[in-house]
């Protein structure tokens, strides 16, 4: 309760203070933040900044070009830095491919990546924890891979269902979103090269609008370690099919050599399961990315 002796006990307990020395405390913090814009305005144009064409600019290219195209998320760029994913262990020779793959300068090859400063604001909060930690973390290294001269394309034009925020799904096309990307491959012979369980539980299949589909098969977990059978294997199909791979980092590689022997490849990434989670109004939570993007 409020007393008269409580309130002079309190200005008694201020008064022991320098008020003085307390503003000029106040006075220093606010001065130091004031100038914070101007250091980071600085920061900012000092930082590499490479070309990414957007998820639209991504599809196009696609459709009107007979351009292959790997892919680059975090799984690849944590593999080149040495790391592991939960569908493949740390392998040095999947490193050195991904590596080379990435610094590829073939006109014929997208080489597609991240949002490396891009908003997150249309991004699902679960995803962007996920991405802030590791760009966070990898920026720099990242970076210094990237040629300032050279146009990247979209990563993540395989996966916008899972990575789109509720708020933003109420108004983004997903209809038009989808047929575009079919529009790849409708009505055109190709190749799927996929694990051996990817389609076991996908009820709407995307790729049903190609003219013929013939699958190849491949091991879900560590795929790198059959890696010249599956490329042999391929090397023998007709090379007037597209060959869509959902293969993890593997796929990204296996891009870079059939582009190079004369074929037209195309990491596509997680687009058949995205589909099928958008026709089955699967809900995006935790739980749910965890399975998405875990062993099939």
């Amino acid at each position: 309760m409020f007393s008269i002796n409580m309130f002079l006990n309190n200005i008694r307990y201020l008064g022991r203070y320098n008020i003085k020395k307390i503003h000029r405390r106040f006075e220093d913090v606010y001065y130091s933040i004031d100038h914070i814009q101007y250091e980071i305005e600085n920061d900012l144009a000092k930082n590499k900044k490479v070309k990414i064409h957007n998820i639209d600019e991504t599809i196009d290219k696609l459709i009107n070009s007979n351009c292959s195209m790997s892919r680059f998320g975090d799984g690849e760029l944590a593999m080149i830095f040495g790391g592991d994913i939960c569908f493949q262990k740390k392998d040095a020779m999947l490193s050195k491919r991904l590596k080379e793959v990435l610094l590829s300068d073939d006109e014929n090859l997208l080489i597609g990546i991240p949002r490396l400063y891009d908003s997150l604001w249309n991004v699902n909060f679960y995803s962007k924890q996920s991405i802030r930690k590791f760009f966070g973390r990898n920026n720099d290294r990242i970076l210094s891979l990237l040629n300032e001269e050279k146009d990247y394309y979209s990563a993540d034009f395989t996966q916008q269902y899972v990575l789109l925020s509720d708020y933003v799904k109420e108004t983004f096309d997903f209809e038009n979103y989808f047929n575009k990307i079919r529009c790849i491959w409708d009505n055109k012979d190709i190749t799927i090269v996929c694990g051996d369980r990817v389609f076991n539980n996908i009820e709407n299949n995307i790729f049903d609008n190609a003219k013929s589909i013939e699958y190849i098969y491949a091991p879900t977990v560590n795929a790198f370690d059959s890696y010249d059978d599956i490329l042999n294997k391929l090397i023998k199909t007709d090379k007037n099919k597209i060959i869509f791979i959902i293969l993890g980092p593997t796929a990204s590689v296996l891009v870079y050599d059939l582009a190079k022997s004369g074929f037209r490849a195309i990491d596509i990434g997680h687009v058949a399961k995205d589909y099928d989670a958008y026709r089955k109004n699967v809900p995006v939570s935790d739980k749910t990315l965890v399975k998405f993007f875990g062993n099939d």
